[in-house]
């Protein structure tokens, strides 16, 4: 057996190292061990000296300066180091009173009341603004980062053949500009559509691998017809020809076309001139079919149209 260090009860200690009761005593001790290590403080108010909860260390500016709250409210000291001189609570005892701080919005820059000082909003709606401009400063920042990483791309415009050099944000990639990319677009959507109303095979076809395969010559005369002569009124200019017009049944399908001058197109009008380049054995076709196969389209399609 052996007496509790606190409250002189005796009882059965379970280990040589016990020394109290219950943990009652157990927490009273530890507090007393607390106590007599930190020391005791006078307070500034009453004079009275009192038993400090924290440590008191005047080198590393931890003062107890204070025994209650009562004592502290009733120095103004306290009040002026903390900007409170004109609210001292001595004046106004028995009454409701509450700290009011003037602060200036950082959004609009008008006075409001605030309880504390740190507050620098005044309403939802300059809380929404400055949230609003937070974001837009992440999106010009993460631009801003992209744009030096990013690493530019070279295309060929599919329609003029011009190269083009892409920039960040610049989504081309086919097309060098809006203007050739509708020229080219309404062009091949103009062919199926002409195709699909007449019942015939079609498919999307590009004139620049036409003129590509046909080695840029007229397949009916024979003349040059130079690139940069594409979309003018030269009797040379390529242009894309349907060797069994759409209108006499012909599909608007690769194996349907070649390249012709202006002026044999324009002679030839719908009357059927020229060699299925795909079709016959020999001749120009076997040496269109060799460079055609290199070129990858869409696979032909057919709509059927109804008898009545």
């Amino acid at each position: 057996m052996r007496d509790c260090i606190i409250c002189k009860e005796s009882f059965a200690p379970k280990t040589v190292k016990h020394l109290t009761c219950s943990a009652k005593c157990s927490k009273a001790n530890k507090l007393a061990k607390w106590y007599a290590k930190i020391g005791k403080a006078t307070c500034v108010t009453c004079g009275v000296e009192f038993q400090p909860k924290s440590p008191v260390n005047p080198e590393q500016g931890k003062l107890n300066r204070y025994c209650s709250l009562k004592c502290r409210s009733n120095d103004p000291a306290f009040f002026e180091k903390r900007g409170h001189a004109l609210r001292l609570i001595p004046a106004r005892k028995g009454q409701n009173y509450s700290y009011v701080h003037f602060n200036k919005c950082r959004v609009c820059f008008n006075l409001f009341t605030a309880k504390y000082k740190a507050k620098a909003l005044c309403s939802d709606e300059c809380r929404k603004v400055e949230y609003a401009a937070y974001l837009e400063s992440q999106r010009q920042s993460q631009r801003q980062y992209a744009e030096s990483v990013y690493k530019p791309k070279e295309f060929n415009c599919k329609e003029c053949g011009k190269a083009f050099t892409t920039v960040y944000g610049d989504k081309r990639k086919e097309y060098c500009s809006t203007r050739c990319s509708k020229k080219h677009l309404g062009r091949v959507a103009k062919g199926k559509r002409r195709a699909r109303i007449r019942g015939q095979d079609y498919e999307s076809v590009n004139p620049f691998k036409v003129f590509i395969r046909d080695k840029w010559k007229c397949r009916i005369c024979g003349i040059n017809t130079p690139k940069k002569l594409r979309g003018t009124i030269e009797p040379n200019a390529p242009e894309l020809d349907h060797i069994i017009p759409v209108a006499q049944g012909g599909s608007h399908t690769y194996s349907n076309v070649q390249c012709a001058c202006r002026a044999c197109n324009s002679k030839k009008s719908d009357k059927v001139i020229g060699q299925l380049p795909l079709i016959l054995p020999g001749g120009r076709g076997i040496q269109s079919s060799a460079l055609f196969a290199h070129i990858t389209v869409a696979p032909a399609r057919k709509i059927g149209v109804s008898s009545a």
